[in-house]
């Protein structure tokens, strides 16, 4: 019973902290100054890069969480 609530206590973690990424806009991308996105290094809570490159455009990118609770 216990590793059943260990297991169900870890998969809740798991699905809070699934990143949630959405595409930037250009107009959006301009807005990145002094710091250029590309020299950008920010994390979330769950260590997720917060600006990610996927198929050649950025994306903004949270825990499913944060997007719940802010946004």
């Amino acid at each position: 019973m216990l590793l059943v609530l260990v297991l169900l206590a870890a998969l809740s973690l798991v699905w809070l902290g699934h990143p949630i990424c959405t595409p930037l806009s250009d107009e959006g991308l301009k807005r990145f100054t002094p710091v250029p996105i590309e020299q950008r290094n920010d994390r979330d809570f769950f260590l997720y890069r917060t600006f990610q490159q996927e198929d050649g455009h950025w994306c903004h990118c949270k825990s499913w969480l944060a997007r719940q609770m802010f946004f």
